[in-house]
């Protein structure tokens, strides 16, 4: 049997030894990185903290077990505890009764990882009081495998103190305006029922006005009836006279029909009818009171199409401008009675004119208004209810000076007033 040689294992030793310390060396480099690597960590978890422990925002996280693991140094600012108070509690310790189950339900860790959600609620403050901290917070997973909550929020206490001042100033305005309204109801009441008294004896009064212009339409065709029939009886020859009473009669009453329907009613009774018909029942009933004044009644109507209107309304007050002239010449003079189609086509103009002194120029603007009259023993009525019967025809009364003195009356009506 041949003996070993110790030198035929040495190849094998050295290709051994070779590769441990090759692992040796691997495993240095390793402890080497690795101490780079946990000292980069502490480098960057330092930088991390500072960042955390300057900002003005608040910064917390949690475990899974919603306890505090970290807090920046705002939030004990904010809170106004020291530092390291509450570390290693539960959030829900801090947070105000009302605000914990409605946010705590935002901290369901089997909800989606990736999930972000905002927050506001009531923070105990160190001195017994609650602050308004509004928190945004999202959950991450650690390199470790640790879920955890990392919540940044904000001191809002002074915004959300406004804003409850802000709702209790709405809520006394609004309490004030309830009052208010209240209390203009009932003005409103009170002024309802004034205004329904009010009405009442605006309604007399209206009553009184209605009396005095039945009494002032009627005037003239009644003036003329009575000369009429004295005439009659102081010359039995003159029968034929009775003929224009009895249309004057019938004038009378149609006055009176017209003005109680138009009272009752507040309609007119529209008829097409000439210009020259208007302005001849006019002549019928002034001319024999022109006749005693000596003035001379001169009547002209030119080309003009028929109107529709409430002949008996515009006659009378066409009748009552007449009179009015009538009266400014009570030692005679002309009166002028006349139509024309004004250039448009579509209104006719009557002119009552006189060569009276006139109506002075500052009393002119008066002159519609009722019961406003220069005549000794006038109603003031005379001229209103005028332009009351032009306006209903959708017409315009106003008032000229003539060439040579005197008064003219200008009546404008469309020839349907629609």
């Amino acid at each position: 049997m041949s003996e070993r040689n110790p030198d035929a294992d040495a190849p094998d030793d050295a290709g051994e030894v070779a590769a441990l310390r090759a692992r040796v060396a691997e495993l240095e480099r390793r402890e080497a990185l690795w101490e780079l690597s946990e000292k980069t960590l502490r480098e960057s978890e330092e930088r991390f903290r500072q960042l955390a422990d300057n900002a003005f925002d608040l910064i917390v996280e949690l475990d899974d077990q919603n306890r505090m693991v970290y807090l920046n140094q705002r939030c004990y600012q904010v809170l106004g505890y020291e530092q390291g108070v509450g570390h290693g509690a539960t959030a829900d310790g801090l947070i105000h009764p009302d605000d914990t189950r409605a946010l705590l339900k935002h901290w369901d860790w089997g909800a989606n990882k990736d999930a972000r959600w905002g927050l506001e609620a009531r923070y105990r403050h160190a001195d017994g009081s609650w602050r308004w901290l509004e928190f945004t917070a999202g959950r991450y997973t650690t390199a470790t495998g640790e879920v955890r909550i990392v919540a940044v929020g904000r001191d809002v206490t002074e915004r959300r103190e406004a804003e409850d001042a802000l709702r209790r100033t709405q809520h006394e305005l609004e309490q004030r305006v309830q009052e208010r309204t209240q209390s203009l109801e009932q003005a409103n009441r009170q002024l309802r029922e004034v205004q329904g008294r009010l009405i009442s004896a605006e309604r007399l009064g209206a009553a009184e006005e209605f009396a005095g212009s039945v009494a002032h339409a009627i005037n003239n065709p009644l003036t003329a009836l009575i000369g009429r029939i004295e005439m009659a009886l102081n010359d039995p020859g003159r029968r034929s006279d009775l003929h224009a009473v009895l249309r004057l009669a019938h004038r009378i009453r149609d006055v009176v029909d017209r003005t109680l329907h138009l009272w009752r009613k507040g309609t007119l009774n529209l008829v097409s009818v000439s210009p020259a018909e208007l302005l001849a029942d006019v002549r019928l009933e002034l001319e024999e009171r022109a006749r005693r004044q000596g003035v001379k009644l001169l009547v002209s109507s030119g080309e003009c199409d028929s109107i529709v209107a409430d002949r008996t309304l515009v006659v009378a007050a066409l009748g009552s401008l007449a009179e009015n002239g009538l009266d400014a010449m009570p030692e005679g003079g002309t009166l002028w009675l006349g139509a024309s189609q004004l250039p448009a086509g579509d209104t006719v103009r009557f002119r009552v004119a006189d060569d009276g002194p006139g109506i002075p120029v500052e009393l002119r603007p008066r002159v519609f208004d009722p019961f406003f009259t220069t005549k000794p023993h006038g109603t003031g009525l005379g001229l209103p209810i005028v332009q009351g019967i032009v306006r209903g025809h959708k017409g315009r009364v106003s008032l000229a000076s003539g060439a040579a003195g005197g008064t003219v009356v200008l009546v404008d009506l469309p020839t349907r007033p629609d």
